[in-house]
């Protein structure tokens, strides 16, 4: 008999937890904003929505990213650019950067000098990855089959790097996929 049956809960805890991205991250901004008065801590503009894209909606992991971001600030209001730096994550720059060569350059040279100026500031390919996946999963216009091809071919990118396999070929791999369906498509993606 499966739990919905017998009244108790379905799922588990991951599949709750899977679900708390699609939820409204207002709950999580209201307590971060209880917190920050009560500890001191200023937020720039823009910083309380890049805690919680860093933060993915987990609170504990927003809390603890917060805490070593005021520790970096030292008393200055805590931005966007500090948050990223302190959670590792890729900020919106290098990703367009790449989507700009893979719809707009004229020349290979154009696409592979935006991946190897991405590897070159340090970014980790793992985090470009999942980058471009959700620029091309945002991309307006791009048909399904064009978006399929494309994220199919940045998981084939991230299964070669698990298994060993070289970044800046494997980004470089990735984003031709990627360049491929947005000229396939016509997409102009900003």
């Amino acid at each position: 008999m499966d739990g919905a049956r017998r009244g108790g809960r379905t799922g588990s805890r991951a599949h709750t937890h899977a679900l708390s991205f699609f939820l409204s991250f207002n709950p999580q901004n209201d307590r971060i904003a209880h917190i920050c008065a009560a500890e001191g801590v200023t937020l720039a503009p823009g910083a309380m929505g890049a805690l919680a894209r860093v933060s993915g909606g987990d609170l504990r992991k927003a809390i603890t990213t917060l805490q070593s971001a005021s520790c970096l600030a030292a008393g200055a209001p805590v931005t966007p650019a500090t948050l990223d730096d302190v959670s590792g994550a890729v900020p919106d720059a290098p990703i367009q950067a790449i989507m700009a060569a893979c719809a707009h350059g004229k020349a290979w040279a154009d696409l592979t000098g935006a991946v190897g100026d991405a590897v070159a500031e340090g970014w980790p390919a793992l985090g470009l990855l999942l980058g471009l996946q959700a620029a091309v999963v945002g991309a307006p216009g791009l048909p399904p089959a064009a978006r399929a091809g494309a994220c199919s071919a940045l998981a084939a990118a991230d299964r070669a790097l698990a298994d060993g396999a070289d970044e800046s070929v494997q980004l470089v791999a990735a984003a031709a996929a990627v360049r491929v369906a947005v000229r396939a498509a016509e997409v102009m993606v900003e």
